[in-house]
């Protein structure tokens, strides 16, 4: 199948060529890697025309190498991160110098957001896909945050809050006896430990799954082919791909008992996730177009019905909560005053 890889003029023509691209993504195979890496720089390039952003000019600024007020704070914790990103090249003195220049010019161009853990995560994908060149991928991930998933390194994370609880509502509709068998669980550990609030069980790993885009807990071959469908479709990929997944573990889940039983368990499971034995690149993407097309009109009424009534997670965990050393997602999600996302 050929397709162009540059949109087409006017908002019908980038229609069009996103519905090629979206047939030509779904084919046995997928996208070879220098035809994916003009993908997300074409589509990121049309963002930043869209914009009417100063490319230039916003490179000069982000990538300068004159120090700002906030960037001696920023580089600490980038630094503390730049080995959780899941690379093969993460070890690399170089490489990881790279992935930090991003890091900083992101958060320099973004400052609601600063940095944040996950975004070390995604970023270094991005790198991998362009070949480590720094403006690429800057933006790359500009064009992932701002347009694809808009709101969701935000100060108090609402739009993640959000999609949880979506994404609860979605399990539900599509795979009410894991639901409910979850729902179990968590009525019965929090019965058993007398706590005043505990992350819904299926937060604990979704939430990881979400902020990282899944490059955590897939293989990379299926990763770069989730990234392409989320690319060109938009966010409602999330929800496909984490709903497939489930479907995947329920038959292993639906057998524990208690909560601790569903963290041993998922812990497991989540390690088996990442062998490419299990996790077919193809027929996962088959699984996630096959719910039908997108996108979904259940999707925005949902988002619209929980958006007025979500507590975000920084107000649910407080102030007090912990990353594990290997940078793992825990319950629940609060950023610290130096911008560090902290997953309980």
């Amino acid at each position: 199948m050929r397709f162009s890889l540059t949109p087409f003029p006017g908002e019908k023509g980038f229609q069009q060529w996103k519905d090629a691209v979206s047939v030509a993504i779904r084919m046995p195979g997928g996208l070879p890697a220098p035809i994916r890496q003009k993908l997300w720089i074409s589509l990121a390039t049309n963002y930043i025309r869209e914009i009417h952003l100063d490319w230039d000019k916003t490179c000069r600024f982000t990538f300068n190498n004159f120090s700002n007020p906030d960037d001696d704070q920023l580089g600490i914790q980038i630094v503390k991160d730049l080995h959780r990103t899941g690379c093969s090249w993460s070890s690399n003195e170089h490489d990881r110098a790279t992935l930090k220049r991003v890091l900083l010019a992101f958060a320099r161009y973004n400052k609601s957001i600063g940095y944040c853990q996950g975004l070390n995560i995604l970023a270094g994908v991005i790198l991998d896909v362009v070949d480590m060149n720094e403006e690429y991928a800057l933006m790359i991930l500009i064009y992932l945050i701002d347009s694809i998933l808009p709101n969701f390194f935000s100060n108090n994370l609402r739009a993640l809050a959000v999609d949880m609880a979506v994404f609860r509502e979605w399990l539900r509709i599509y795979n009410g006896k894991l639901h409910l068998h979850l729902q179990k669980l968590q009525s019965s550990s929090h019965d058993a430990s007398g706590t005043i609030y505990e992350p819904p069980l299926l937060n604990v790993f979704t939430i990881q799954w979400f902020l990282t885009l899944f490059a955590t807990c897939l293989p990379r071959r299926a990763t770069v082919r989730v990234w392409d469908a989320l690319m060109i479709e938009g966010s409602e990929i999330l929800f496909r791909t984490g709903l497939v997944l489930w479907s995947k573990l329920a038959v292993s889940v639906l057998k524990v008992s208690t909560a601790d039983q569903f963290y041993s368990v998922m812990a497991n499971l989540s390690v088996q996730l990442l062998d490419e034995k299990i996790i077919d690149a193809d027929n996962l993407i088959k699984e996630i177009y096959n719910f039908g097309p997108l996108p979904t009109p259940i999707l925005s009424d949902l988002r619209q019905k929980f958006s007025f009534n979500i507590t975000p997670f920084q107000q649910l965990s407080g102030p007090t909560a912990n990353t594990s050393d290997d940078g793992k997602i825990k319950q629940g999600v609060v950023r610290s005053n130096s911008g560090e996302l902290k997953l309980r």
